[in-house]
C-alpha cells in the first residue's frame, strides 16, 4: 500500500495534481513520392533519388523500383529540393515545400550534359545584367539540358502546364528596342551575354513552389504587381525568354514579368499549324490566367499579346467572361494587343468582354505590317491589327496607329521593337496614363470615331 501512494505522489509532482498527462498529438506522415525517367520518358529502376531539406540540409536517399517510382515517408514540413543520380546522367533540381499533404506524382527527368556556357568567375563582375523572369508552357520538353532547346516545338502529350523560372543577360550597354544577338556582319558567330540578349538557364519547378516564388517576388515590387506576355506566330521558348527580359528591362517594370509560351513552330512555313495549336493552347491559357490571378498575390496585372498570340487572349478573356459560377473571374489593369492577327470581324464579336476584362485595353495597328497584310491575303479578311481606312475603333478599346513611326522591314514587331512606342508602353504601365496625356500621341477621326497616332514631330522617347 505504501509502495502504491508513493507511486501515485511521484506522478502527481511531475504532472501536477488533478491535471492529467498530456499526448502529443499524433499528425499523418506525409509522403514525397514520383517517378524518375529518361530524356525518352522510360522509367529508371535503381536510380538514386535525394530528397534535402533546404534549411537543415539534412538528406535522405532512396532507390527507384522497377517502375521507376520512388518514395519517402513521414517527411517533416519544410522546404526540400529533389534531384536524382544516373551514371553519365544528370536531373534538374527540383524545389518543393512540404506542408500538411502528401506532395505525389512527381517526375523527375534525367538528361546528357552538356557544356556549360562560359561565365566570368564569382569574383568578377559581369558585364551584364541577369533578369529572372518566370514562365509558364505546355510545350512538350525535349529532354536537352541545353537551355536554348530545352522546350521544343511540339504540345505537351498530356496537356500539361510546365512552370519555372529563365535567367536572361541584359548587356550593359543595351539600347533600348534592340534584342541584342550574333551578327555576321560583326563577325559574331556565338552568343555572349555581355553583347547579347542570351538565355542563359531554365529552372523548372513544381506548381507549388512556382507560385510561392512568384508570390514573394511580386510582394517585394513596389506596387506589388505582374505582367504576363504571350508571344505571337514564328516564336522558340527562347525567343520567347528573350523577349520578355528585353521588354521588362526597356519597360523598366518594376514587378514580376512572366511569359506564356504556347507550342509555336517558330518557323516560317509552320504557321498553318500555330493557327491550330493557338486554339489548342486557349483553354490552358485561361487557366493560368485564373491561377495567376488568385495565386501570385498581385495587387495590378497587366497583359500584353503580340500577333497570332492575340487570338488566345481574347478568346480566353471572352471564356472567363462568359463562364457560369465561375469564383473567380480575374480582372487586369492594362492589357495591351499588339499586333493582333485576329479576324477583325470576330474580333468585334469577342470586344465586349475583352473590353470589360480590364481597367483599360490598348490595341496598337499599323498599315505598314506586312505580316498582318499576308495574314489578309491567306484567310481573305482583314486583321484587328491593321491600320488604313478600316482601322478598327471600338467602344472601350483605346485605338493607336503607329504607322507615321514604324519603319521596320516588316512592321510587325514594333512594339519591343521601336523605342517610342515602347516609351508610350512605358507610359501606360507606370502612370496609367490615358491617350491624352501621352506625349507621343494626337487625337484622330474617323467616321466620327476617335483614335490616337503617333507623330514624328510630338513624339520624343522618355
Amino acid at each position: 500500500m505504501f509502495i502504491r501512494i508513493f507511486l501515485i505522489l511521484i506522478f502527481l509532482s511531475f504532472h501536477g495534481a488533478g491535471t492529467p498527462p498530456k499526448i502529443k498529438a499524433q499528425t499523418n506522415p506525409i509522403d514525397v513520392a514520383g517517378t524518375v525517367v529518361d530524356s525518352d520518358g522510360h522509367p529508371l529502376a535503381q536510380a538514386t533519388v535525394v530528397l534535402t531539406n533546404r534549411t537543415t540540409l539534412e538528406e535522405r536517399k532512396t532507390k527507384t523500383d522497377s517502375s521507376g517510382d520512388f518514395s519517402f515517408h513521414s517527411v517533416p514540413e519544410g522546404p526540400y529540393s529533389l534531384k536524382a543520380e544516373w551514371p553519365r546522367l544528370a536531373s534538374l533540381e527540383l524545389k518543393l515545400e512540404v506542408s500538411t499533404e502528401a506532395v505525389t506524382g512527381i517526375k523527375i527527368r534525367m538528361y546528357r550534359p552538356v557544356a556549360a556556357m562560359a561565365l566570368p568567375p564569382p569574383d568578377e563582375t559581369p558585364n551584364y545584367y541577369k533578369m529572372k523572369v518566370f514562365y509558364a508552357t505546355d510545350r512538350s520538353a525535349t529532354g536537352s539540358n541545353d537551355a536554348t532547346s530545352f522546350y521544343g516545338s511540339d504540345r505537351d502529350p498530356n496537356e500539361v502546364l510546365s512552370m519555372g523560372t529563365c535567367d536572361v543577360s541584359i548587356p550593359r550597354d543595351h539600347r533600348p528596342g534592340e534584342l541584342e544577338a550574333p551578327s555576321i556582319w560583326k563577325l559574331e558567330f556565338r552568343e555572349d551575354p555581355e553583347k547579347h540578349v542570351v538565355l542563359l538557364g531554365v529552372h523548372p519547378e513544381l506548381q507549388s513552389q512556382f507560385f510561392s516564388e512568384l508570390a514573394s517576388s511580386i510582394s517585394a515590387s513596389p506596387k506589388k504587381e505582374a505582367l504576363v506576355f504571350i508571344h505571337g506566330y514564328k516564336t522558340t521558348f527562347e525567343d520567347a525568354a528573350r523577349r520578355t527580359a528585353q521588354l521588362a528591362y526597356d519597360l523598366n517594370f518594376q514587378g514580376a514579368p512572366i511569359f506564356y509560351s504556347w507550342p509555336s513552330k517558330g518557323d516560317l512555313h509552320g504557321y498553318a499549324a500555330d493557327e491550330g495549336t493557338i486554339t489548342w493552347t486557349t483553354p490552358h491559357l485561361m487557366t493560368f490566367l485564373k491561377q495567376v490571378a488568385s495565386q501570385s498575390n498581385a495587387k495590378t496585372l497587366h497583359l500584353i499579346a503580340h500577333s497570332m498570340g492575340n487570338r488566345a487572349l481574347t478568346q480566353a478573356l471572352a471564356n472567363l467572361a462568359t463562364t457560369a459560377r465561375d469564383p473567380v473571374r480575374p480582372h487586369f489593369h492594362e492589357i495591351i494587343l499588339a499586333a493582333p492577327d485576329v479576324d477583325r470581324g470576330v474580333f468585334k464579336q469577342l470586344a465586349v468582354e475583352v473590353a470589360n476584362s480590364a481597367d483599360r485595353v490598348t490595341l496598337y495597328a499599323s498599315s505598314h505590317d506586312e505580316a498582318l497584310k499576308a495574314s489578309m491575303r491567306l484567310h481573305e479578311f482583314p486583321r484587328a491589327g491593321e491600320a488604313g481606312n478600316g482601322l478598327l475603333i471600338l467602344k472601350g478599346i483605346d485605338t493607336i496607329d503607329v504607322s507615321a513611326i514604324d519603319s521596320s522591314l516588316l512592321g510587325h514587331s514594333y512594339f519591343g521593337d521601336n523605342t517610342s512606342v515602347i516609351s508610350d508602353i512605358r507610359r501606360l504601365l507606370t502612370e496609367g496614363a490615358p491617350p491624352n496625356q501621352r506625349t507621343c500621341l494626337s487625337e484622330a477621326s474617323l467616321l466620327n470615331l476617335t483614335y490616337w497616332v503617333f507623330t514624328r514631330e510630338s513624339c520624343t522617347p522618355q
